[in-house]
């Protein structure tokens, strides 16, 4: 999904306000973090805590950007940027950001929620499907097929695939897979193509997938 790394929120989140208003300047890294975390809406937070530590980074560029410019951390004499560290240059301060929202979002959701989310991704990355190559078909139908792949995996009846829309209107462009791959790698495409959004939870990813050309929108 570029749904992170262009997250709407990310390009416009940090200090985006008007002229009439005066920028938020946090002065910590805590600062930083709950500031964030506040202007945060909450399929934001899902989609943030579904994610590996690895896979923040795919959202660099978008937050480091925003974070460098909306947070004056260029400023060598920043007290942010001297919060983070003295030895540590603005890009490495943002980073550092990003990461501890990651970290405090995922501390302080329930425990139990966070466990049965990494137990669905490390489903998501175990379970093959075969290659599809009915690429002019419409979401439903690919989500239905990888369904059946999964009930004809073991983990049967631990994990399914639901669409917020029912349309066939929503096409998957040009996406096939001539090779097996995990369901996992599957949605990553799916994420990265802006084809649906991407709610993963305990047991169940839910889809909405976004309209194509002149199909109504998805009103899940």
């Amino acid at each position: 999904m570029k749904y992170l790394i262009t997250l709407f929120f990310a390009l416009c989140l940090f200090g985006c306000s008007s002229k009439t208003q005066e920028q938020y300047i946090p002065d910590t890294v805590d600062d930083a973090v709950n500031y964030i975390i506040s202007q945060l809406k909450e399929e934001d937070i899902e989609y943030i805590i579904a994610k590996s530590s690895n896979e923040m980074n795919d959202f660099s560029l978008a937050w480091n950007a925003n974070i460098l410019q909306s947070f004056n951390l260029r400023d060598k004499n920043s007290k942010l940027l001297n919060n983070c560290g003295s030895q540590l240059d603005a890009f490495n301060c943002s980073e550092i950001i990003i990461y501890e929202v990651w970290k405090k979002l995922r501390n302080i959701r329930p425990q139990n929620e966070i466990k049965g989310i990494d137990n669905t991704v490390a489903m998501l990355k175990s379970i093959v499907i075969a290659p599809y190559y009915r690429k002019n078909e419409g979401m439903i139908n690919f989500i239905n097929y990888i369904n059946n792949e999964i009930q004809n995996s073991e983990y049967k009846n631990k994990l399914s695939i639901i669409a917020k829309c029912e349309s066939h209107h929503y096409r998957l462009k040009n996406f096939f897979n001539e090779n097996k791959q995990t369901v996992k790698d599957v949605l990553k495409y799916i994420d990265f193509q802006e084809l649906a959004t991407i709610n993963i939870r305990p047991g169940v990813v839910y889809l909405t997938p976004k309209p194509f050309l002149n199909s109504e929108p998805c009103r899940a």
